[in-house]
């Protein structure tokens, strides 16, 4: 299974009418949709990780901050498809709350 999407986000739109606040990420494991759930129209997941560094695992086990699962360092931008985005689960790294941008877009 392919964890990251090479397609150009150039060819996206954002999802109109959709605004996602910060996504902080804290000390206990969340998912992307703990806030507020994926428009039905959104295909693909933009998120940029801002201030600290987080982990991530992609197949539904939680991660935990210092040892397991995938690192991303502030500065970090990927996108997901939808479906692999409701499988994320995110946690901080770090003595501090970490903030994560997110826009849902379609083709």
């Amino acid at each position: 299974m392919n964890t990251f999407d090479v397609s150009a986000p150039s060819n996206w739109v954002p999802v109109v009418g959709v605004e996602h606040p910060d996504l902080t990420v804290s000390n206990a494991a969340k998912t992307l949709e703990d806030d507020q759930t994926f428009n039905d129209k959104t295909e693909r997941i933009f998120m940029t990780v801002e201030d600290q560094p987080v982990r991530i695992t992609f197949d539904g086990s939680a991660p935990v901050g210092g040892s397991h699962g995938h690192r991303y360092v502030a500065g970090s931008t990927f996108t997901l498809r939808k479906a692999m985005a409701r499988a994320v689960k995110i946690i901080r790294d770090g003595a501090s709350d970490a903030k994560c941008t997110i826009t849902e877009c379609y083709f």
